[in-house]
């Protein structure tokens, strides 16, 4: 059936395509020769007003217009793709809006009077601050022409801003100390003041961790001097600073490795063995080999006990969860800390530290939940017998259950002398009415009257 039609559709004629192409860059003649016309030569026609609206309203973009149907025409004329030129001419459409409000905010009443009504609120609000708004967007209309993802440039633009400033001391005192000793000087007390700064920075970072290590306390001092001094030293005194700067990062990659191996057998060892009894209990309830696997039926008092099970359930899954979790997050730092540096430390210190609160909050929540099974351990059956009870005594159980779960676990012997007290109720009910009818009598307690037969006498 497809195709069927596909053959019976009329084959597109090049024809349009040619006709649409002309007639758009008619268009674009008409609009070129309107706008380059010198001023008052076209008298007071409709071409002196096309004129007057679109220079008053575009200003210069004004001149830039004609361009965009005659390209669209040649395009269309010819059969090209037009996805691409839509692309730029929408990214270049952003460019020259965004241009013509910062002209307006340079210069006010210049830019034509579309940028006028655009920017003149933003500029009685908030004065030449507008210029920010039109800046992003003309890097937003590159980007566009440019296919780069929304705000590369304006990244990479602050990343530069960053390096400069970052570096800008440094920068100024290399220049002024290339002038005074020669750039090969400079080059070296360079690359000593960038390795002293690196160290320190390390050693800072370190010393926040282990505030009261002492070979970094004295570390930090014999940097923090060096980096004073360094200004002051003559080539020999460089040369001995570089080798004090390599002393200096060994001494802090043992230090690494030391503090690494130390923190990777507490992280070894920090995982309680409430985690393995957590996942190992939710496997036996996942596998129906668990007490609390067993539904209940749902009668009322064995209902409402059927309804705290679940909770039950739940609850071990979600920390069995839990477990698995910070399970898989301290076998990822024990493989991790295998090849340590400070930025590893610096990041799995505080994630072990986290993870140790995390195991005894967890250990805590588990011991409660063992706590509630073991109270759970002989309800079923309890449940079950109160259901065969009257129903207003199955109906106080399950309020108990809903309302206090926990204190009703906790209180099996009180409710088996109140469910012995309602079975012996129940039971002289029974007798007295046995007693009053010699007749017998059904478990409801309703009495049943038998007619006796008078046996003839013979």
């Amino acid at each position: 059936m497809a195709k069927a039609r596909s053959r019976g559709a009329p084959p597109v004629s090049r024809f349009d395509g040619e006709a649409l192409g002309l007639v758009l860059f008619a268009l674009g003649i008409f609009l070129g020769v309107t706008v380059l016309l010198p001023q008052g030569s076209s008298g007071t026609g409709f071409m002196a007003g096309a004129q007057t609206l679109l220079t008053s309203q575009l200003g210069w973009a004004a001149w830039l217009l004609p361009v965009v149907p005659v390209a669209y025409g040649v395009l269309v004329f010819l059969g090209r793709d037009l996805g691409n030129l839509s692309r730029r001419v929408l990214g270049g459409a952003v460019m020259v809006l965004s241009l013509l409000a910062l002209h307006e905010a340079a210069q006010p009443g210049g830019a034509g009077l579309l940028a006028e009504a655009a920017m003149g609120p933003l500029l009685r609000a908030v004065s030449y601050l507008a210029a920010l708004l039109p800046l992003v967007t003309l890097t937003l209309g590159a980007e566009l022409m440019l296919r780069l993802p929304p705000l590369t440039l304006l990244k990479g633009f602050f990343r530069f801003v960053s390096v400069l400033l970052g570096g800008g001391a440094a920068q100024v005192q290399g220049v002024i100390e290339s002038r005074q000793e020669g750039r090969e000087s400079a080059r070296v007390r360079g690359a000593a003041r960038q390795g002293v700064a690196a160290t320190l920075r390390d050693v800072e970072a370190l010393r926040r961790l282990y505030p009261q290590a002492a070979a970094l306390n004295t570390l930090l001092g014999e940097l923090r001097g060096a980096q004073r001094d360094v200004r002051t030293l003559d080539e020999a005194g460089l040369a001995h600073l570089e080798r004090d700067v390599t002393g200096w990062r060994e001494t802090l990659r043992t230090f690494v490795g030391d503090a690494a191996r130390d923190l990777r057998e507490e992280v070894a060892a920090e995982a309680p063995d409430a985690g393995a009894n957590v996942e190992a209990t939710a496997n036996e309830v996942r596998a129906g080999r668990h007490e609390l696997s067993v539904e209940l039926p749902s009668t009322l008092a064995s209902g409402a006990l059927e309804r705290l099970r679940r909770a039950m359930v739940m609850e071990i899954q979600r920390l069995a969860q839990r477990a698995g979790r910070l399970e898989r997050d301290r076998r990822a730092a024990e493989k991790a800390l295998g090849k340590p540096d400070v930025g590893l430390l610096a990041r799995e210190l505080p994630a072990h530290r986290e993870r140790l609160t995390e195991w005894q909050e967890l250990a805590v929540d588990f011991t409660a939940w063992r706590g509630r099974l073991e109270a759970y351990a002989g309800w079923p059956d309890l449940t079950a017998a109160f259901d065969r009870a009257p129903t207003e005594v199955a109906a106080q159980l399950a309020e108990a259950l809903a309302g206090d779960p926990d204190g009703t676990l906790a209180d099996p012997a009180g409710w088996r002398a109140q469910l012995a007290r309602a079975q012996e109720e129940a039971c002289h009910l029974y007798t007295y009415d046995a007693a009053d009818d010699q007749s017998s009598v059904d478990l409801g307690g309703r009495r049943i009257i038998k007619k006796k037969k008078n046996k003839k006498r013979r």
